[in-house]
């Protein structure tokens, strides 16, 4: 015991379970455990999970994509709150607009803004915990993030944070990589068999909770002093040598640098040499630290870091540590890094003096040919202050108004107003007009050739989409279904804003997604002729007229559709149709193959309709009873056909073959019902009570040459069923395989 509080935990798993009150009976803990796991081998295969998921995530852009995604779902807010409703309109009186009323359209553009800031604070975490960058183990991670979940503002006063929830506003807190190295260094001191410092035991007294731990040492680091002076001098700490000694002349200086951390320095220090640039305190000392070169062994760079936001150099410590980086084999590989600081200096000192820049600093400074790399994390801040000091507007005007087309790609995310903004006519890559919500009077470029993103528009007014986009098109905030759609989107079409429309005609060709997962009623909607993607129409639950697509690749999700008739599929879709709530219809023609799943359960009447004559893999007709006219179902089905309420079988063409399981679990009689010749799978028959049964031949190969049972009609024909054909060795080979 010191101070009052138990040491000493075996490992960081036992400590999650202990801070987290039995995290080894949750239930993404259970997913991958056994049952005769102890809680510290549960917790421990999860961490090895997510391990894995972060590797690959960090190589792969697309993958990260879709776990950032996953946790913007989980965490980021989803509606916003009534009492930041109230503030804005308090704010708008006092800056003389009067009383403002804000409507949906307004409702979603302020969540569309609360949504964007905390998405990309999340970022920042999301980022670095998966990065090389972040050399702590799974469970300090998992703690540091879900502790991070929890915290909202940071209240300067108390000198505390306060508590998160699901309406918070705030983007999610700062990352300091410095402050966790110290709260990491504690943990692990307190985990191993470590010596805690009276540091370290002072702040495990406040508590082993994050917002305890990272609130008591941010209170703690000081402010940069004395960052104008330039001069000072490199010390080398050579790899392998003691991490104190560097540790402690980084302690309260606030760098940012997770190496004031002893466990990390000695990680650090272990992987190869470490140099420091200290620059001169007020005292004259060369105690200030602010530039570090981590190096692989002895000759490989593996970082550069400085102390400006996300770990930047400073404008004035660029030359310095390029002058450094001359002295190692592979100084080339920052070369370009080097040049693109120096040259944003170049632009920020004409941009602070007010003298005009060229259009090739222009297009530097907006990246238009390629993105400007930093030494930090994450973009150098400077780019944001440069921009904000200018005229975007007419910066963009000068570059593109004498271009008919545009190569490259144009990412006008920053611009908030685009009032006379002239774009080309072409535009060879992408167009990015994120941050804006009218484009009203916008002349669009004739062509996009790659993806166009308008996700925060609520309006098209008086403009034009583009007669073609050759990548996505991206206009998730649009709720009025009076658009003119270009003839061609090669990619796919966000509209999770639509929910009910009069009409609605989509462009005559979509090479991908479509989401209109929020459209619940539509009186006409008329579906791309041609559409190789999916389509998500999960909530539609009434249309009166609906022209579906000639060609569909892709799946169509109808779920919610209540009422099918006078519906003519295209003669192939591809990975499957999801109706699952309609329960009748009439007069519709699927199509002749479907080579995914048909999903029908809660289908009970058909009438005038005709089956694909494939279906690739299940057909699932779960709540059909019976059936009053002669109904044919597909001729082959590449997975299980489900019919666990059919009780007569009269009236019904079975396939000839079905490849997967055959479920007919309430059917009381097989007269009158001819079985399909073949069946690969399990037939269930529950509710029989014939008792003596007609099997096709092809259904008595239960066994095969080992002895192990491949076709499993044993567990699902009841016992008081006997067999007619071959009835002494079909029984034999029944009990034979019971008594395995």
């Amino acid at each position: 015991m010191i101070g009052g509080i138990e040491l000493k935990y075996k490992t960081g798993e036992e400590f999650l379970n202990k801070l987290y009150f039995n995290m080894h009976m949750s239930e993404e803990v259970m997913h991958n455990a056994s049952k005769s796991d102890s809680p510290e081998q549960k917790i421990s295969k999860y961490m090895d999970r997510l391990e894995k998921v972060h590797s690959i995530a960090k190589t792969n852009s697309h993958k990260m994509d879709i776990l950032k995604k996953f946790y913007y779902d989980k965490y980021v807010i989803k509606e916003v709150p009534d009492n930041y409703i109230k503030l804005q309109q308090r704010i708008a009186y006092e800056q003389g607009y009067g009383n403002i009323i804000i409507d949906n359209r307004a409702k979603n553009r302020l969540l569309n803004n609360l949504q964007v800031d905390q998405k990309l604070s999340l970022d920042r975490w999301i980022e670095y915990l998966v990065s090389d960058n972040s050399p702590y183990p799974m469970w300090f991670k998992n703690y540091a993030f879900q502790g991070m979940l929890k915290l909202g503002y940071f209240d300067k006063e108390k000198q505390e944070y306060k508590k998160r929830t699901k309406k918070t506003t705030n983007p999610f807190i700062e990352l300091n990589g410095e402050v966790l190295s110290y709260v990491y260094d504690a943990l692990k001191n307190e985990i191993g068999e470590d010596q805690l410092t009276e540091e370290q035991q002072k702040a495990l007294e406040q508590g082993e909770s994050f917002k305890k731990l990272y609130t008591y040492y941010l209170t703690k680091v000081t402010k940069k002093e004395n960052d104008k002076e330039i001069d000072g001098i490199w010390i080398k700490y050579d790899q392998g040598t003691d991490s104190k000694i560097l540790c402690d002349t980084l302690q309260g200086k606030n760098t940012g640098w997770c190496t004031a951390g002893y466990e990390t320095a000695k990680a650090q220090l272990d992987g190869g040499d470490f140099y420091i640039y200290y620059t001169k305190d007020k005292e004259g000392k060369y105690t200030n630290p602010r530039i570090a070169i981590r190096m692989e062994g002895h000759d490989v760079i593996g970082e550069v870091r400085g102390i400006n936001e996300d770990q930047n150099l400073e404008s004035s410590m660029i030359e310095i540590a390029n002058k450094k980086l001359e002295e190692f084999p592979d100084k080339k590989n920052y070369d370009k890094k080097v040049y693109d600081m120096q040259k944003l200096t170049q632009i920020e000192n004409k941009t602070n003096e007010e003298v005009d820049l060229s259009i090739d600093e222009l297009k530097f400074l907006y990246e238009f040919d390629y993105e400007i790399e930093g030494f930090g994390y994450q973009k150098d801040p400077r780019i944001l202050e440069i921009k904000k000091k200018r005229s975007i507007v007419n910066d963009i005007n000068r570059i593109t108004k004498k271009e008919k087309e545009f190569v490259g790609s144009l990412d006008l995310s920053f611009i908030e107003d685009a009032e006379g903004l002239i774009l080309p006519e072409e535009i060879d890559g992408d167009l990015y007009l994120t941050n804006i919500t009218s484009i009203d009077n916008l002349k669009l470029p004739r062509i996009v050739r790659g993806s166009l993103n308008l996700s925060h528009i609520t309006k098209i007014g008086n403009s034009e989409l583009p007669e073609e986009v050759g990548g996505d098109l991206n206009l998730a905030c649009i709720d009025d279904a009076n658009i003119k759609f270009p003839k061609v989107v090669r990619g796919g079409i966000y509209l999770p804003g639509l929910t009910r429309v009069n009409s609605l005609k989509l462009p005559e060709e979509v090479g991908g997604y479509i989401d209109l997962i929020n459209l619940t009623k539509a009186d006409e909607l008329i579906l791309p002729k041609i559409m190789r993607g999916s389509i998500d129409l999960s909530r539609l639950e009434n249309v009166n007229s609906m022209e579906l697509s000639k060609r569909m690749e892709g799946y169509i999700d109808l779920y919610s559709l209540k009422k099918a008739e006078n519906l003519v599929f295209p003669d192939e879709i591809g990975p499957g149709l999801d109706l699952s709530s309609i329960e009748s219809i009439k007069n519709t023609k699927f199509p002749k193959r479907i080579n995914g799943c048909l999903k029908l359960c809660n289908l009970k009447e058909i009438k005038n309709t005709e089956f694909p004559k494939v279906i690739g893999m299940d057909l699932e007709l779960t709540s059909l009873e019976k059936v009053k006219k002669k109904l044919e179902l597909p001729e082959e089905i590449g997975g299980d056909l489900v019919l666990s309420s059919l009780i007569s079988g009269e009236n019904i063409k079975f396939p000839k073959r079905i490849e997967g399981s055959l479920f007919l679990d309430k059917l009381q009689s097989l007269n009158n019902t001819e079985l399909p010749e073949v069946l690969e799978g399990r037939l269930s028959l529950h509710g029989l009570s014939d008792f003596e049964v007609n099997l096709p031949e092809s259904y008595y190969n239960l066994c095969n040459e080992e002895g192990i049972d491949t076709f499993a009609t044993i567990n699902y024909i009841p016992d008081n069923v006997y067999f007619k054909k071959n009835k002494e060795d079909i029984e034999a080979l029944v009990d034979n395989c019971k008594s395995r």
